[in-house]
C-alpha cells in the first residue's frame, strides 16, 4: 500500500525546500550524473519554467562519478536555475520516501539503467513517472499506462512530457493511480511473498 507518511511531515518539508502549495515539484533519485540523464534535465529545465513558472526541480542524491555533484550545482546556477532547482544530496530512505510524497512528477531520463529501485519507490507514491526504455525499465513501465517513456539524450521531449503533465492534473493522478496498483501487484512485500510461496509449491510439487 501507499506509504503513509502525515500531511504535516510533507508539508514541513516542502516549507524548508522553499517550495509553496501552488508549486509542482519533479523529483529525480539516483546518483547524479551524466549516465541518470540530469545534464539533460538541466537543459530542458529553464525552458519549462520559463513556459510553466510553478514547476520546481528536487534532484536527490549524491554523486554518480566523483565531482559531477559538484558539476551539476555550478551548471544549474550557470543556467539561472538557482531557485528553481533544488539538490538535496545523500538521502535516507526514510527522506527519499517523503520526497517523493512532497512531489508531483518522478522525472528519471537515464541512459543506463538495471532496474532502478526510485522507480519501484515512485509507483509506492502514486507518481506518475517519466523515464526512458533502457535497461529493464520497459518491464516497469509502459508507457501511457503507469508512465510515460521518453527517449535518452532528448531535452526536447523532457521538456514536452514535463509541461504536458503539468497542465493535465487528471493525466498525472491516473497514471500515479496505475503505478500503485502496479507496485502492489508486482514488488510490494505481499506480492513478494506470494511470488515465494508460489515457488515453493512447485518444488515441493516435484
Amino acid at each position: 500500500e501507499k506509504e503513509d507518511i502525515p500531511d504535516s511531515t510533507i508539508r514541513e518539508y516542502r516549507q524548508k525546500r522553499g517550495f509553496d502549495d501552488s508549486d509542482i515539484v519533479v523529483v529525480f533519485v539516483g546518483g547524479l550524473g551524466w549516465r541518470k540523464g540530469c545534464f539533460d534535465i538541466l537543459e530542458a529545465a529553464p525552458k519549462i519554467v520559463e513556459a510553466r513558472p510553478q514547476v520546481k526541480f528536487l534532484l536527490v542524491g549524491g554523486d554518480d562519478y566523483p565531482g559531477e555533484f559538484e558539476n551539476i550545482k555550478s551548471q544549474a546556477e550557470k543556467n539561472g536555475l538557482g531557485d528553481k532547482v533544488f539538490l538535496t544530496g545523500q538521502a535516507s530512505r526514510e527522506e527519499v520516501t517523503t520526497y517523493m510524497m512532497m512531489s508531483q512528477i518522478f522525472l528519471l531520463p537515464t541512459y543506463r539503467e538495471g532496474a532502478p529501485i526510485a522507480i519501484i519507490e515512485a509507483m509506492r507514491a502514486s507518481l506518475p513517472i517519466i523515464t526512458t526504455p533502457v535497461g529493464g525499465i520497459p518491464d516497469m513501465v509502459t508507457d501511457g499506462y503507469n508512465g510515460i517513456l521518453i527517449q535518452p539524450g532528448r531535452p526536447d521531449q523532457i521538456v514536452e512530457t514535463v509541461v504536458r503533465l503539468v497542465d493535465d492534473a487528471e493525466l498525472r493522478v491516473k497514471l500515479g493511480k496505475t503505478g500503485l496498483e502496479v507496485f502492489n501487484r508486482s514488488f510490494s512485500t505481499k506480492s513478494a511473498i506470494e511470488q515465494l510461496t508460489r515457488i515453493y509449491q512447485k518444488i515441493e510439487a516435484i
